[in-house]
């Protein structure tokens, strides 16, 4: 869409027009176009992301579906006994569902302002989330029933995301991203009037911070090498860390007795021994497209994936010379 504005008076004038149609949009509203300083438009053609269906991979590559609804899935995550889901949807907003892999009933845990990243508390009677109900993207958490009100866990102008519970519940991980996108690792204790701090900050972007069963070892991905590499670490902090990924790796995920680590170096999902460090091929497949590609089920021997369906690629641009001359 576009509408005249007056760079004198500083306001719009007028009613929008269309002056694209056909833009490749992704699922969190990213498009893809450009426009120059003669108002040429270049965009790549195509539609709206499309709705995927959960499936359950094995390690030899084997899809089995969770017989869910198609939706817009954003980040998700499997309770602790792996009987919940908790999912992100984009339907107008970005609310939290909690679904029942057993009966496959949903309900809905937020409603308030745009919610994401549900994470699960060990004992499974909590989910941690961002939301920016209060205009600033910081934690909150809700029981998991959708009992009582939400509770507000930081207040921080900087965006920030949960992404690992201690599995003795007392220890929160988050990535707190400066306006300029850089990614720092903090930790917040649960206790009353707790405050977090920092784990790894510096001049390198990490994220993902990930506690291990044994709560003695955080994984997380940084980018001092140049590119994004998977890392453990011991906590309380010991100086002592270990590279795992060989050529690049995100969203590390342990397995449920931590002799495991599971990373995705791309469209290939990993499993390497945290004692030995030598990862192996577990399959390849598609990404998706946004915060969490995946999770692990308790039994350590299926990864929970977003399945979409097969398009075609497109394999053009498209210029629109003049596209600022508009009626």
């Amino acid at each position: 869409m576009a509408v005249a504005f007056d760079d004198t008076r500083l306001r719009l004038e007028g009613a929008p027009v269309v002056f694209l149609d056909d833009v490749r949009t992704e699922l969190y509203g990213t498009a893809h176009w450009g426009v120059a300083d003669d108002g040429s438009v270049v965009y790549l053609p195509g539609s709206a992301a499309e709705d995927g269906s959960l499936v359950q991979v094995d390690r030899d590559g084997n899809v089995e579906s969770l017989q869910l609804p198609a939706e817009a899935y954003g980040t998700f995550r499997l309770s602790p006994d792996g009987r919940q889901l908790a999912a992100e949807i984009q339907d107008g907003s970005h609310d939290i569902w909690i679904f029942d892999l057993l009966s496959l009933s949903r309900r809905r845990l937020t409603f308030d302002g745009d919610n994401g990243f549900p994470l699960w508390s060990p004992d499974g009677r909590w989910v941690a989330y961002v939301s920016n109900r209060s205009r600033q993207w910081n934690l909150y958490r809700r029981r998991a029933d959708g009992s009582g009100t939400p509770e507000r866990l930081t207040r921080s102008p900087e965006r920030q995301v949960p992404f690992s519970w201690s599995r003795d519940g007392k220890w929160l991980a988050f990535t707190q991203y400066s306006r300029k996108g850089q990614g720092d690792i903090w930790l917040l204790p649960l206790t009353p009037g707790g405050t977090p701090e920092p784990f790894r900050r510096g001049p390198f972007h990490e994220s993902v911070p990930v506690f291990s069963p044994d709560g003695r070892s955080i994984a997380y991905v940084s980018d001092e090498s140049g590119r994004p590499e998977i890392y453990i670490e011991g906590w309380p902090r010991s100086g002592q860390r270990q590279r795992i990924s060989v050529r690049g790796g995100e969203e590390p995920s342990w397995s449920p007795r931590g002799d495991e680590l599971f990373y995705r170096d791309g469209n290939r999902w990993m499993v390497a021994p945290p004692q030995t460090g030598k990862p192996a091929l577990l399959f390849e497949g598609d990404v998706h497209p946004f915060g969490r590609s995946y999770d692990v089920f308790p039994d350590g021997r299926k990864l929970l994936l977003v399945q979409r369906p097969v398009t075609r690629p497109s394999r053009e641009l498209r210029l629109v010379h003049d596209a600022g001359s508009l009626p």
